[in-house]
């Protein structure tokens, strides 16, 4: 299939696990690509992966925390490729501590990585397409943490939570236009990030999977077919939802004990 055959997608977090899985199966159907992120290498490979292959991408180095920054990566892409069709805002980071422990700095750089800059995104990825004349679809990395509580991980509900709410709201305001706007909220997911919590904190990591009813982490290629659906003509009628791709997590959490460290 070619579902995006003459679609510009920009994807942020671009360089490894959700996001590379994500580049390359736009591009795989079609797209033209432009990956970003703050650190240059993990992109360069990704383009090159996906130019093997047939497809078409570039990158764009940048830090999501700075609104004028989020605004010249999408100048950049109009540039590079004429238009804004498809936009997946994954870049976040994880912040896990007991409230007691969480500094001023931890609370501003998590809620700067994985709230604001969805914001600032959503505001110049809006803009471009309504300067089109309309029509795109955009896709936000949420969380299932932004769904629901956990110990230990204040800082990150709250700013994966806001997410959520951020979703339904911007996308009320653009659905006239068929700007579309949903979010995905995986649970435990094999990335890059999986692999620094079990080198952390393996005990708590493996509370999250028999949390879990399937028993297992997702991929990052399952995440991907995810945001690819949302984004194409499949979910056209689909707007400001928030998925959980979570393994049946969020469907038995009533009946789950509560996550904690041992």
């Amino acid at each position: 299939m070619e579902r995006f055959h003459g679609k510009v997608a920009l994807i942020t977090g671009g360089g490894t696990g959700i996001g590379e899985a994500t580049a390359i199966a736009f591009a795989r159907e079609g797209a033209r690509v432009v990956v970003a992120s703050r650190r240059e290498e993990p992109l360069v490979n990704v383009v090159t992966k996906i130019k093997k292959a047939g497809g078409e991408a570039t990158h764009f180095v940048v830090d999501v925390q700075h609104s004028e920054e989020v605004e010249q990566l999408v100048a950049y892409t109009v540039d590079k490729y004429g238009r804004l069709d498809i936009a997946f805002n994954n870049a976040g980071m994880n912040i896990t501590a007991p409230i007691l422990e969480t500094t001023d700095e931890m609370i501003d750089v998590c809620l700067a990585t994985n709230l604001k800059s969805v914001l600032y995104s959503l505001r110049a990825q809006v803009r471009q397409m309504r300067k089109q004349g309309g029509g795109g679809a955009i896709v936000n990395n949420a969380s299932a943490s932004g769904l629901m509580g956990h110990p230990n991980r204040a800082v990150y509900c709250s700013s994966k939570g806001g997410v959520v709410n951020l979703t339904r709201a911007i996308a009320l305001e653009v659905a006239a236009e068929n700007i579309r706007i949903n979010s995905i909220c995986p649970w435990v997911i094999q990335t890059p990030m999986l692999d620094e919590g079990w080198s952390v904190d393996p005990v708590m990591v493996q509370s999250y999977l028999d949390a879990t009813p399937m028993k297992r982490a997702g991929t990052s290629d399952e995440t991907a077919d995810l945001v690819a659906f949302l984004c194409s003509d499949a979910a056209s009628f689909l707007t400001g939802m928030n998925v959980p791709i979570d393994g049946g997590f969020c469907a038995g959490v009533g009946q789950a004990s509560p996550l904690k460290k041992q």
